[in-house]
């Protein structure tokens, strides 16, 4: 069973964040821009929370 994982990136004084969360809370925070991070976020999540990789 897969989990719906929300993100949003916000501006913060040391630069962009993008932070993924489920309906139990926060589970990542990455530094950077949500674009240059996409593939590396997709590939953690399908580890932690479809178990296909």
């Amino acid at each position: 069973m897969s989990e719906t994982i929300y993100w949003t990136e916000l501006k913060s004084p040391v630069g962009p964040l993008v932070l993924l969360a489920t309906d139990a809370g926060l589970c990542r925070i990455e530094f950077g821009d949500f674009a240059l991070r996409e593939e590396k976020l997709r590939n953690w999540t399908r580890t932690w929370f479809t178990g296909d990789a």
